[in-house]
């Protein structure tokens, strides 16, 4: 896309309502197995199902390189899409193992990125959230991905203060901002 003179952002937007598609599709037929009464159904509902769960890693993967070079273009797409993504995200990363999980981390470090970054557009501090329509992170969904990537060992190390904001239901706050940083320390551990 180089050579003819555009950049991938200018097909952000494309990729991202895809792949949010594709998300709710995926809910669709998980939906559809759940409620499903009949077993030869339930089987064939179960194995597509499974099918669209092997391109989690790959799917997200496109969001994950578009968003991470581009956020500042990134806000708009997540606006619109980013609840899907984010809520289809979340349902998935219980079960998930290996890279299904490891892809699901990078998208909840860009979705807090690009929070990041709206906040930046909006006029906030450097560290603030910004508003991503229902894509919004609130604390419960901070908690949620705090969780993900530090242990509960992890945040007692931390300095006091460093907390506050998730104790008082502010969204500001080093923590959120040093996240990636935090993961990196506690898998180097994990290999030595």
């Amino acid at each position: 896309t180089n050579r003819l003179g555009f950049g991938m952002h200018h097909l952000l937007s494309t990729c991202i309502s895809i792949v949010a598609g594709w998300c709710r599709v995926c809910l669709e037929v998980k939906d559809a197995t759940q409620t499903s009464a009949s077993s030869s159904s339930n089987n064939a509902a179960a194995s597509e199902s499974s099918s669209y769960y092997a391109m989690l890693p790959h799917m997200y993967s496109v969001v994950i390189n578009l968003m991470s070079a581009h956020p500042e273009q990134s806000v708009n797409s997540l606006k619109d899409h980013g609840k899907v993504l984010l809520g289809f995200a979340k349902r998935c990363f219980g079960l998930s193992t290996g890279v299904n999980r490891e892809t699901l981390l990078e998208y909840f470090s860009v979705h807090l990125l690009v929070c990041e970054v709206a906040g930046n557009l909006q006029g906030y501090s450097p560290g603030d959230l910004g508003y991503l329509g229902t894509a919004t992170l609130d604390i419960t969904q901070l908690h949620f991905m705090l969780s993900l990537v530090v242990s509960d060992r992890e945040l007692s190390k931390l300095p006091i203060g460093a907390t506050d904001g998730i104790k008082s239901g502010g969204t500001r706050g080093p923590i959120f901002s040093s996240s990636r940083g935090i993961r990196k320390r506690h898998r180097r551990r994990d290999r030595g």
